[in-house]
């Protein structure tokens, strides 16, 4: 509940100062379509936007702001969410650091899982932008929203230095109980896939034929879970 508040009061900081912190151009948020067609390709797209070209081309790049400021909107949200899987790592209240171990046994559905969105974020903002209707970033503003995304270790790791006076007066387990084990079915194929394991050894001699005692040659037979 923390974290979606903080996530929440992001959201809506970005929405109202986002323009400011970004250095954009103003824009009305209800009148202004980002759809604005470019009257002058010539010199509404000149990066130093000369201001005597403000009658002309004004309204076209109050929509180039307006949507580089959704993008941003967009991109922090995606990142919020990368980095709050790293915090679901350790839910525990006395867990505080969520990179313990991290890399001691490597969990490539983890990783597999931060790595395609970030991949397809990517893709989506600097070439497929005209699918999401987005802008393409620059570095400083990819780094930027980067950054803000991270800010949610740190929130997390302080909701969990609540005291506990104050957590029994909020009806947590009226919602969820994250101590109770779950009686679903995918769950349960989930674990019993995790349990599973292979004898190295039995899988190296898998075919090869041994002798036995009484003279005849025997296929090693394979390990039952690899079966």
């Amino acid at each position: 509940m923390g974290v979606s508040l903080y996530n929440f009061l992001i959201m809506l900081s970005l929405f109202i100062f986002g323009g400011y912190i970004g250095g954009l151009d103003e824009f009305d948020y209800y009148g202004t379509k980002i759809t604005t067609k470019n009257p002058d390709a010539d010199v509404c797209s000149d990066e130093k936007k000369d201001p005597a070209n403000a009658a002309l081309c004004g309204e076209y790049w109050a929509a180039q702001s307006k949507e580089r400021l959704f993008t941003y909107i967009l991109v922090t949200f995606v990142f919020l969410q990368v980095f709050n899987y790293i915090n679901c790592r350790k839910i525990d209240k006395n867990e505080i650091n969520v990179f313990e171990k991290i890399f001691h046994k490597v969990n490539w559905y983890f990783w597999l899982t931060i790595v395609i969105i970030c991949v397809i974020q990517v893709l989506m903002v600097q070439w497929f932008f005209i699918l999401t209707r987005t802008t393409p970033l620059n570095r400083s503003e990819w780094g930027a929203c980067i950054v803000a995304g991270s800010t949610v270790l740190i929130i997390a790791a302080l909701l969990k230095l609540t005291p506990n006076a104050l957590l029994k007066k909020i009806p947590f387990t009226k919602f969820v109980n994250e101590d109770d084990d779950r009686k679903d079915w995918i769950s349960a194929k989930v674990n019993k896939l995790n349990e599973q394991s292979i004898d190295l050894d039995k899988l190296k001699n898998r075919g090869k034929k041994t002798k036995t005692p009484e003279g005849y040659d025997e296929v090693a037979e394979t390990d039952n879970n690899f079966q």
